[in-house]
């Protein structure tokens, strides 16, 4: 009767340990799913920085071509531009970066950053 509830104690604790293990590796996925697509959004935003301010492109929802290695790690990544020109001289640009979870969740990271005619710039992170 002690065998038996020893090994009833011991599987109960292989069964949570095995549990605990399985959601700590989903959140690691996660976390590095998440760190990968702010990537590929502050590339984009790197990319209009480089841009003379006139050859910022104004537009809603523009696609993007995910070029950067982190892209691999996103299931079905899409990403899309919108840039408005909120006032004279001042464009505020949004990069969006859509992906699935391993079960089909769509996911999202947002990176807005503004551009002014004089140069100065203004981030901000979006979850």
């Amino acid at each position: 009767m002690d065998a038996l509830v020893a090994l009833a104690i011991l599987g109960a604790g292989v069964f949570l340990s095995m549990a605990f293990f399985r959601a700590e590796v989903k959140e690691v996925r996660s976390t590095h799913e998440r760190f990968a697509a702010l990537l590929i959004a502050e590339s984009e935003i790197e990319r209009l920085r480089t841009l003379p301010y006139e050859r910022i492109p104004i537009g809603e929802g523009q696609p993007l071509e995910l070029k950067l290695l982190s892209a691999k790690h996103l299931k079905e990544a899409t990403g899309t531009l919108t840039v408005q020109e909120i006032a004279p001289g001042l464009k505020a640009a949004t990069v969006r970066i859509h992906w699935s979870s391993p079960r089909g969740t769509p996911l999202r990271v947002e990176l807005s950053s503004e551009f002014s005619r004089a140069g100065s710039q203004h981030d901000d992170t979006k979850p």
